[in-house]
C-alpha cells in the first residue's frame, strides 16, 4: 500500500510509521525558552498570531521538569493510542533561542526520555553555527526535525504580523539545516 493511504497527501503519521514500522506520536514539551520577537532582540510583543504560552498551549509547564510534562502527556496518549514510540517535541518558544550550552542541556535532557527522536521548533534566525553544529550532532546520533515557522512568504506580510524576519531569512535557515542533513525524512516505499 502507498504512504498515502487512502489520502492525496502525505501525512507526518505515515512519515512516522514508515520510519518507525509503527505508530509515533510527538509529545509537546515547553522548555521555558523565549523568543527574539518577544524580548527585544527583533521586536517585543512576538509575532500577531502567537500566544501568550508562545503557542505552546499543549506543551506543558515550563516550571515542570521535561520527564514531567513527558510523563502527564504520555499518560494521556495511552489511553487514546495505547503503548506506542515517542518524539520529544520541543513546541512552545523559539528552542534553538539561547547559549548553545544551555540548548546542550535541554536537549539531553529530552533524549533522556524514553523516545526515538526529537523535534524542535524555532525561527529561521535562531541557528547560529554553533547551534547549527549541536543540531548535527544530535541528528547524526538519533532521529532529529527542526521545525521553521513560516507563515508567508509575502515579506509585506510578515511584516504586518510582526514576524520579525524575511522571507530570505527563512530560507538561509532552511538551507543551512539542509546543508548539514537535517532535512527530516520522506517515505517512499
Amino acid at each position: 500500500m502507498s504512504p498515502y493511504g487512502r489520502k492525496r497527501y502525505l501525512t507526518l503519521d505515515a512519515v512516522l510509521k514508515c520510519e518507525f514500522g509503527e505508530k509515533v506520536v510527538k509529545v509537546p514539551l515547553n522548555a521555558g525558552l523565549s523568543c527574539p520577537n518577544r524580548d527585544g532582540r527583533v521586536g517585543f510583543g512576538g509575532c500577531s498570531y502567537c500566544s501568550n504560552a508562545l503557542s505552546g498551549e499543549f506543551a506543558g509547564n515550563p516550571r515542570e521538569s521535561l520527564r514531567e510534562q513527558f510523563e502527564k502527556t504520555k499518560a494521556l496518549y495511552l489511553n487514546k493510542w495505547g503503548e506506542t514510540k515517542y518524539i520529544a517535541y520541543l513546541q512552545a518558544g523559539s528552542n534553538t533561542y539561547a547559549d548553545v550550552e544551555t540548548l546542550r542541556s535541554i536537549y539531553a535532557s529530552a533524549l533522556s526520555l524514553p523516545v526515538v527522536g526529537l523535534s524542535v521548533a524555532t525561527r529561521a534566525d535562531c541557528l547560529g553555527e554553533d547551534v547549527l553544529d549541536l543540531l548535527s550532532e544530535i541528528n547524526a546520533e538519533i532521529y532529529l526535525t527542526v521545525e521553521l515557522g513560516l507563515q508567508s512568504s509575502n515579506d509585506r506580510t510578515a511584516e504586518r504580523i510582526n514576524r520579525g524576519h524575511t522571507y530570505a531569512a527563512f530560507l538561509e535557515g532552511y538551507n543551512a539545516l539542509r546543508e548539514r542533513g537535517i532535512s527530516g525524512s520522506v517515505c517512499t516505499s
